[in-house]
């Protein structure tokens, strides 16, 4: 009697998965920005009416397996509309549903406004899902301010003091920890660092600019595949992916010039200043796929970016009192200091994807 009932519980489980397997159904696709075709990381697509989700990957993919039969898919997104997507999924079949999200701001006539509000959304969606204790920031968040220096960008953020070395960012300190407690990649492959002076590992950003870089993830409390090595924090540089939008062929520019209100060094070099106290500011970005199956993307970009230099220099005076202010600020013989500072960068990035899905 034992041996017949084992084999009937057998038998039950048999038959089961592939009962299961045929009366569901695979579901994939792609969500996207309808106004600027960047395909969307981190958007949520669930079922209605019930707790299953799925999260996009950073191509917007997503894959989930659901029963047969009628189903609507939510699909949901920082800083854009909710969409709602009635599907038929038939037994055993693979359905291939694309979603474009939209949001009233951007429709507008015959312009695609994709920038900072773009960026911050894909940030905010990566922080927010992120498993522990990150800060995750689009490059294009604070245009040209960062001067292409990535220790600039970083500065901006909450819990990074910025190392400066004369008018540069040279490292940064991630939780007032010293920089060579800390450690940075790129696409979470580990940089070498090496400091310009001494035998310290401090990595220094004003060698490396901002004009190649998507996004830019700063991680204080490390996860157990992280390294053991980085006290203070790691800086994870996130590069930019011809992959990255539905369009097949994008390019990007920006003219603008830079204007220091400040004590003027002038430059006798017509490329770093060609107006009085003015500095050039160009940056351009061409991606592209290329192949018959469009499966090899290529990104090129460059940035020249010249400061006009000077500043005042002044002197803190200790004051030995035990009230406050303990220092007095002497200002009586100014002068200039520093000189204009130009940044010439340019990237190139070839990708390979394997399979044209």
């Amino acid at each position: 009697m034992f041996v017949m009932l084992r084999f009937a519980a057998i038998f039950a489980l048999a038959v089961s998965v592939p009962a299961f397997a045929q009366s569901s159904g695979l579901v994939t696709g792609q969500v996207r920005n309808a106004a600027t075709s960047t395909f969307l990381e981190g958007a949520e697509v669930s079922v209605d009416g019930t707790s299953r989700s799925a999260l996009t990957d950073r191509e917007g993919r997503f894959e989930i397996t659901l029963p047969s039969g009628i189903t609507t898919l939510v699909v949901r997104y920082t800083g854009l509309e909710a969409e709602k997507v009635t599907i038929d999924i038939r037994p055993g079949a693979r359905l291939v549903q694309n979603v474009a999200l939209n949001s009233g701001i951007y429709k507008l006539d015959a312009v695609t406004v994709s920038g900072p509000r773009e960026g911050s959304a894909q940030a905010i969606t990566r922080q927010r899902e992120a498993p522990n204790v990150k800060n995750v920031v689009a490059s294009d968040s604070f245009g040209n301010v960062a001067d292409g220096n990535i220790g600039d960008f970083l500065q901006q953020l909450p819990g990074i003091t910025a190392v400066y070395v004369g008018a540069d960012v040279r490292s940064v300190q991630i939780r007032g920890i010293d920089g060579a407690l800390n450690s940075v990649t790129m696409d979470g492959d580990r940089m070498a660092s090496s400091q310009s002076a001494g035998a310290g590992r401090t990595f220094e950003f004003e060698q490396a600019s901002l004009s190649n870089i998507e996004t830019i993830e700063v991680t204080k409390a490390p996860t157990p595949d992280m390294d053991a090595d980085s006290i203070g924090g790691n800086v994870n540089i996130v590069s930019r992916s011809a992959f990255d939008r539905n369009q097949p062929r994008t390019f990007t520019y920006s003219i603008g010039g830079v204007w220091r209100p400040k004590y003027y060094t002038r430059s006798d070099n017509w490329l770093r200043e060609p107006v009085k106290n003015i500095g050039p500011s160009l940056n351009f970005s061409y991606q592209d796929r290329l192949g018959a199956e469009r499966r090899i993307g290529i990104v090129l970009t460059g940035t020249y970016h010249s400061q006009p230099g000077g500043d005042t220099a002044s002197l803190l005076n200790y004051q030995p009192v035990l009230t406050e202010p303990y220092y007095v600020l002497n200002v009586n013989v100014p002068r200039p200091a520093g000189a204009p500072r130009t940044r010439l960068a340019a990237g190139a990035k070839i990708d390979y994807k394997e399979s044209a899905d």
